[in-house]
């Protein structure tokens, strides 16, 4: 999902119980004491672990938590609120919403003359799954360039550059920033937000292979990343299904995730994927805002339909695909939708 919080997240999510408890008690000593700025505090971090468990009423808690943070606040606290709210808005598929709050974090602290590289990080994390690519690009270009990039989150901005040029059939430069970032991480402490960036950086060393036509490397890339051990969130969801499903194997780890949190719609999306109803899952991720991951389902789902000779259902995905990477220059895509689309006339 995103870097600025992967680390936190992680943490939360693996000690929600506990979390929940002692943020709890803190709630209640807080609204005693009659300590504003405590409470909004409190809310933000129960708020946050309740979504990110699967409970989409936290969002209510973020949301009165910045209401006290704008009346009784530090610029901190108001941008840590924003900040998870964004996080949050996107898990529960309140894309716009997501990135309003992204994009109110980083005016903000523009305003005040903060630091502002864990701001240009999530927003160039939210332009790249919202599809605005150029944009992505450019800001991890800025961001590594200047060195501003914070230092954790690093191997994320490197994965994602490592999937632009991928998809721009730059395999050579994919698998040297992808390289580049599993070295980063490596140097990194091994806490539960670095094994979630693990998995998602060896799902995407399997993508490069498969590119390469190196069909073993991806499965061995693939066996390594289900061996890491990370719950599948929501923002790895999606591409884990995909990758399963071009190696062909089985979803059944993702098809039970996705029971286990069904108001998660990212992980239903990947249950469907798992369960091989791609065009359903396709028209999901158009509703929910998430052009390249529709894009994506819908090539496959092409594909799926010529080989069972549907040609003018194959033909209507890919379509709707070639649109979304004809606009973003995504060259290897193209090449692969244009083949089937001959294969469709």
């Amino acid at each position: 999902m995103f870097a600025n919080l992967a680390r936190l997240l992680a943490v939360l999510a693996e000690r929600y119980d506990e979390a929940i408890e002692v943020a709890g008690e803190a709630l209640v000593m807080a609204k005693k004491l009659e300590r504003t700025e405590l409470t909004a505090h409190v809310l933000n971090t129960v708020g946050l672990t309740r979504v990110m468990t699967g409970d989409p009423a936290g969002i209510e808690e973020l949301e009165e938590s910045l209401r006290l943070a704008l009346e009784h606040g530090s610029p901190f606290e108001i941008g840590r609120v924003r900040n998870n709210l964004a996080v949050s808005y996107w898990i529960v598929g309140r894309v716009d919403e997501a990135d309003a709050a992204a994009a109110a974090r980083l005016e903000m602290a523009e305003r005040f003359r903060l630091a502002t590289g864990w701001e240009r990080t999530a927003l160039a994390m939210f332009a790249f799954r919202r599809g605005r690519w150029k944009e992505a690009a450019r800001r991890i270009d800025e961001l590594l360039a200047s060195g501003e990039a914070p230092v954790l989150l690093e191997p994320d901005l490197r994965r994602v550059k490592a999937q632009l040029l991928l998809a721009r059939d730059d395999r050579e430069g994919a698998a040297s920033e992808c390289e580049r970032a599993l070295a980063l991480l490596s140097s990194q402490q091994q806490d539960a937000g670095a094994r979630a960036s693990l998995r998602k950086l060896l799902l995407v060393r399997a993508d490069i292979a498969l590119a390469e036509g190196r069909r073993p490397a991806a499965q061995e890339a693939m066996d390594s990343a289900l061996s890491v051990p990370s719950r599948i969130a929501h923002d790895l969801a999606i591409e884990l299904a995909l990758q399963l499903y071009d190696l062909g194997r089985p979803g059944d780890s993702v098809i039970e995730e996705a029971s286990s949190r069904p108001a998660d719609p990212w992980l239903q999306v990947a249950g469907a994927i798992a369960q091989r109803q791609l065009e359903q899952a396709a028209d999901r991720l158009a509703a929910l805002g998430a052009p390249p991951d529709e894009a994506a389902v819908r090539l496959r789902a092409a594909k799926q339909f010529v080989a069972e000779g549907r040609r003018a259902e194959a033909d209507v995905q890919l379509q709707k695909a070639l649109a979304f990477y004809r606009s973003v220059g995504a060259t290897r895509y193209i090449r692969e939708g244009e083949a089937l689309l001959a294969a469709t006339g």
